[in-house]
C-alpha cells in the first residue's frame, strides 16, 4: 500500500466516476498527447522575443508519467522505479513512484515546497520524505536531486533557509543561437495545476 496521493492516480488520474476502462484509457491517452502539444508550443514561443506562458494540469502530467514515460522514455527513470505520479499543491508538489517487485514494493514519496526566489531560480524544500511509511533523511535526496540536474548541466546549489535545507536551482538562461534569452519569472503551484510565464529577450551586445 503506498501513500493516499498515489493510490488515488493509479490508475492515471485516480476514478473516472466509474466510466469503462476503455473509455479512461481514451481520456489518458488526450490527456498526454494534450501536455506533450502545450510543451511544444510553450518551445516554440520561448524561441521567439516576447513573452510567454503555460498552465500544465496534474491530470496532464499524471498521463504522461504513465503513458508516454514508459513508452518513449524509459531511460530518465533509470529503471529503479513504476508507477511516477504526483499531486499539485497550492506551494508544493507531492511525488511518488513505486520501487521493488512483488510483494516486496512498497511506493517512495517525497512532499517539496517548490516556489521562485528569483528570477531563472528555483528554491526546493523538502517537507518530508518517506519509503512506505519509513522515513527517510531529507539531506540525501536533496543531493541525489542535485546531481541528477547537474549531469545535464544546469548548476544547483544547497543552502540553509530558515533552519531548513534548501536546493537552489539555477535555470539557465540559454542561448538559442540568435542571440536571445530566456527568462522565467512566474511559477505557482495550486490546486491541481502548475503555471509558469515569462519573456524572451534580445541579449545586449557588448560594446
Amino acid at each position: 500500500m503506498g501513500p493516499e496521493f498515489h493510490r488515488a492516480r493509479v490508475p492515471v488520474g485516480g476514478p473516472l466516476d466509474g466510466r469503462d476502462p476503455s473509455v479512461a484509457a481514451a481520456v489518458a491517452e488526450q490527456d498526454s498527447r494534450r501536455l506533450f502539444t502545450e510543451l511544444s508550443a510553450l518551445h516554440a514561443a520561448s524561441r521567439q522575443e516576447g513573452r510567454w506562458a503555460a498552465v500544465l494540469t496534474e491530470r496532464e502530467i499524471n498521463a504522461w508519467l504513465a503513458i508516454d514515460l514508459p513508452r518513449n522514455h524509459a531511460a530518465v527513470a533509470g529503471g529503479w522505479g513504476t508507477d511516477a505520479r504526483v499531486e499539485l499543491l497550492s506551494g508544493r508538489v507531492r511525488a511518488g513512484c513505486r520501487v521493488g517487485a512483488g510483494p516486496l514494493s512498497t511506493v517512495a514519496w517525497m512532499e517539496a515546497e517548490v516556489r521562485l526566489r528569483a528570477v531563472n531560480q528555483l528554491g526546493i524544500v523538502i517537507r518530508d520524505a518517506r519509503l512506505g511509511s519509513l522515513p527517510v533523511p531529507r539531506g540525501p535526496i536533496l543531493k541525489a536531486i542535485s546531481r541528477r540536474l547537474e549531469t545535464i548541466g544546469v548548476v544547483t546549489e544547497i543552502r540553509r533557509f530558515d533552519d531548513h535545507a534548501a536546493l537552489l536551482v539555477y535555470i539557465p538562461s540559454t542561448s538559442d543561437g540568435r542571440g536571445s534569452s530566456h527568462w522565467l519569472e512566474s511559477l505557482l503551484l495550486a490546486e491541481g495545476e502548475l503555471a509558469l510565464s515569462g519573456e524572451t529577450r534580445p541579449s545586449v551586445s557588448p560594446r
